[in-house]
């Protein structure tokens, strides 16, 4: 840094004799130390150049120096030069807190200087919020700093503004840069300009992906604030009330089309959109989505029915499946013993009538799967119209307050939020979803996967849109089937004609937007991680929790087969029927079998294996007894 000292002579040509005797013990300790202490040192003065609050008409008012952005570009080449799992610059930084006292009030007075200032500004801020490993040390403390980051940027109103004007000014020039040398002068300033409007859009996007990533905190959690429990839905209701969610579909829409896409020569591109719209679907259930006006009436019944949910939800529910998502559970009687179990750890540990049994899964012991990543986000499929006395989750658990009550005010916060995201989801399944789909595909396809779960994100990715989407219809055409039944009932009792009948378009599933969720692609890629993971079903660190991811894809293409199989319209139920044989073709029957005899041991391998490989198995048998086809295997 420019502020370090210059070394005195003697201490440049001082050389340490490390086979000298009188070495002491701890020496190469105190260096590492003196090296800690001169880097927190020389980080300080790059971040107390950043600037600070100023009083000015009694106003205050946040002003750099005219040397802050050689401070950002020194805390730049510090980032480069911490190599390791340490990550000690990201530590000392997060202690400091440097996003929410410098950064952001830096990014939002600098708002008129977008090509420059807030480029730079970005760029740290993109390093600052980079996924951590979850074997990186202090992994609890990395989450906190991580949290407080997102809390600063995603929930501030004008640094999305600021996003937003950096976007626009990306919309109205091509990013397209031609590859043949520029002749003139204008079009190299031309080619430079779209070069740096497409830099700008990648950092915003980024940096939205890498807030989205980050996950809430639970309480217990080392700074845990109750302010922080809904970060995620927040943030989201941010984003999309900014336009943002809007203008990434817009933008993946133009990526995907035209002669020369940008997905295709970017392909880190297809990764952010995907990852951005994973993280946006993960944290709410389809179900939820579809049945916001039978979940949310303002009345006294429905404060009775979540007052009666959250009750539901204080009670600890030990069951069979415990062990892979929750952490700890304890159950206490208020005649007898108190037992309690620990999930997901290294100890299980059982009081029964005065004596203990401690149990240990070297399984767990080794490595966590997949679902106790902490740094990974699962979605929920597959769930049932929610009644009352069942747990609550989803979106329902994030609007019931902390003391037991609901707000109302929350309610219509809430309600008129999901009911705007449901009909983004509607359009981005119509819009984007088929492109985004088959571009992953075929990414995987030829091995072009980077990070650690990107096939398990794009598996997930594929049974939340082909779950929305068949539960969708479904909920659609039993509310027709049901307003048709009372208006017959009327009308046979008031002795009137009876009510047209029900157009067949109506009651036809659209499959044509999900068609590359089911296509012969589809169907290799789930049918083939399904063989490389089935072998290893027993073991939790692998293809236990893999296998879930799996076999949940697999079921969600089988029952939306299933729901075009009962379509009315023989074009989609022939259509359908040609899915269902691909299914078949790939021999998924042999593989769903092997997984019910290794998992039927609940102790050993996860239990939502052997009840999804079931169902898996049972609809395609059923199916083919049906028509009296033969089945491989």
């Amino acid at each position: 840094m420019s502020s370090r000292p210059a070394p005195e002579p003697s201490e440049e040509d001082e050389v340490v004799d490390l086979e000298d005797d009188e070495m002491e013990e701890g020496h190469a300790i105190d260096l590492e130390e003196e090296e800690d202490k001169s880097l927190e040192e020389e980080l300080h003065c790059s971040v107390e150049g950043l600037g600070c609050w100023h009083a000015v008409d009694n106003e205050q008012v946040y002003l750099a120096p005219s040397d802050a952005f050689e401070c950002i570009r020194d805390l730049l080449r510090a980032f480069r030069e911490d190599v390791g799992t340490s990550r000690r610059v990201h530590r000392l930084l997060g202690k400091w807190d440097v996003v929410k006292q410098k950064l952001v009030p830096m990014l939002i007075s600098h708002r008129d200087d977008l090509d420059d200032k807030c480029f730079q500004i970005l760029k740290l801020m993109v390093i600052l919020t980079m996924p951590v490993n979850k074997d990186t040390p202090e992994l609890d403390t990395h989450l906190q700093y991580l949290q407080n980051y997102k809390a600063a940027i995603g929930l501030n109103e004008d640094v999305l503004t600021i996003f937003m004007t950096i976007l626009d000014q990306c919309v109205g020039t091509s990013l397209i840069i031609t590859e043949e040398p520029s002749s003139s002068t204008q079009e190299v300033v031309d080619d430079a300009t779209k070069r740096l409007r497409a830099q700008q859009q990648e950092l915003v996007f980024t940096l939205v992906r890498n807030l989205l990533e980050i996950p809430d905190p639970r309480p217990g959690d080392p700074g845990f604030n109750p302010a922080h429990r809904n970060l995620q839905m927040t943030m989201l209701q941010e984003l999309y009330e900014s336009g943002f969610l809007d203008f990434a579909v817009l933008v993946m829409e133009n990526a995907l089309s035209g002669p020369a896409p940008t997905i295709n020569r970017n392909k880190q591109l297809l990764w952010l959109y995907f990852e951005i719209l994973y993280h946006a679907c993960a944290k709410i259930r389809p179900m939820d989505l579809i049945t916001i006006d039978a979940r949310f009436k303002p009345d006294l019944t429905a404060l009775i029915n979540r007052s009666i949910l959250t009750h539901a939800a204080s009670r600890p529910i030990m069951t069979r499946h415990s062990r892979f998502g929750k952490r700890v559970a304890v159950n206490m009687s208020n005649d007898g013993p108190s037992s309690g179990v620990t999930a997901g750890g290294t100890t299980t540990k059982q009081l029964i009538a005065g004596r203990q049994r401690h149990y240990r899964n070297k399984l767990v012991d080794e490595a966590p799967n997949v679902f106790q990543d902490r740094t990974f986000t699962d979605v929920d499929v597959g769930s049932k119209v929610p009644t009352v006395g069942d747990d609550p989750g989803g979106a329902l658990q994030e609007v019931i307050s902390a003391d037991g009550g609901v707000s109302m005010i929350n309610l219509a916060v809430w309600e008129k939020f999901l009911r705007s995201f449901a009909s983004f989801i509607v359009d981005m399944i119509d819009r984007v979803f088929a492109g985004i789909t088959a571009a992953v595909i075929k990414a995987i396809t030829d091995s072009e996967v980077e990070q650690e779960y990107d096939v398990v994100r794009a598996l997930n990715f594929i049974a939340w849109a082909l779950d929305f989407q068949r539960q969708s219809h479904e909920y659609h055409v039993a509310a027709i089937n049901r307003d048709r039944a009372a208006a017959v009932a009327r009308a046979n009792q008031a002795g009137t004609p009876l009510p047209p009948p029900v157009e067949l378009t109506e009651m036809v599933i659209d499959i044509t937007s999900v068609e590359p969720a089911l296509n012969v692609e589809a169907t290799e890629l789930v049918a083939r991680q399904l063989r490389v993971h089935s072998k290893e079903a027993k073991s939790l660190k692998k293809g236990g929790a893999r296998n879930v991811v799996v076999l949940r894809a697999l079921l969600e293409q089988i029952r939306m087969i299933r729901t075009c199989l009962r379509s009315p319209d023989k074009e989609t139920a022939h259509v359908a029927d040609m899915l269902l044989s691909n299914v078949l073709y790939e021999d998924v029957q042999t593989q769903l079998v092997w997984l019910c005899k290794t998992g039927f041991k609940s102790t050993v391998a996860d239990p939502r294996v052997l009840t999804l490989s079931s169902d898996g198995s049972r609809y395609p048998a059923h199916h083919c007894s049906n028509h009296r086809c033969p089945m491989p295997g």
